[in-house]
């Protein structure tokens, strides 16, 4: 059988039933790339982003079968990718809070992504939708420039103050204000023309996260 003909789907499935190398490889040969950039984008440091990517395929053998079909398996991949960036982080006493630990059991594996419970009321009732949210911030935020998103992930991902922020970026703390808030507008406007939902509003309304913020990238 010609595996690189097969759908990415179809491949997840057979890798499940017959844990055949020959699908996980095809699997990983499709995946690692974007996971590789995705990781970089957020940490900024290749040799990191190397080792968290080797991770995310290490634990995706394990939780590969948790996978829910209905949304995008690149979704699923981030997801773990979050949690090893949260944990490098972690790891080397630096916050990276992207979604808040709840008492669900079991969320790692279930859902990939820890999201607090006054967003969503029942985790495992609403994995579709916290899936959707978590795809709508990365496809916005990538499409942003790079300067807007460095703002973001400085202020949102790593909870810096506008002080430490413009220390990082080398800005002056008026042009630290001035772009996040044009980067703000910007990612509220391609969330409204691409989705139902504002999923800006998660990033923006510090309801997920232990700092109660969204740590969207």
């Amino acid at each position: 059988m010609d595996v690189t003909k097969l759908k990415i789907k179809k491949l997840v499935r057979d890798y499940i039933k017959t844990r055949s190398n020959i699908y996980f490889g095809e699997i990983y040969k499709r995946s690692v790339d974007d996971v590789y950039r995705f990781v970089y984008s957020r940490t900024g440091d290749k040799s990191v982003s190397e080792d968290i990517t080797s991770e995310v395929f290490i634990t995706l053998i394990d939780v590969i079968d948790k996978y829910n079909f209905k949304v995008k398996f690149t979704t699923f991949v981030y997801g773990i990718a979050f949690n090893k960036i949260r944990q490098h982080w972690q790891k080397n006493k630096k916050t990276f809070e992207i979604f808040e630990e709840t008492n669900e059991s079991d969320d790692i594996i279930n859902n990939e992504y820890a999201i607090d419970s006054d967003v969503l009321e029942n985790i495992e009732k609403k994995e579709v939708q916290i899936d959707e949210v978590i795809s709508q911030l990365s496809e916005i935020l990538d499409m942003l420039s790079k300067k807007y998103r460095n703002v973001l992930v400085e202020r949102f991902i790593n909870s810096k103050n506008i002080k430490q922020t413009a220390l990082t970026l080398n800005l002056s703390e008026g042009n630290v204000r001035v772009i996040q808030n044009r980067a703000l507008n910007k990612a509220r406007q391609l969330s409204s023309e691409m989705y139902d939902t504002d999923a800006i509003n998660f990033l923006e309304s510090k309801k997920i996260s232990s700092n109660n913020l969204v740590k969207s990238f």
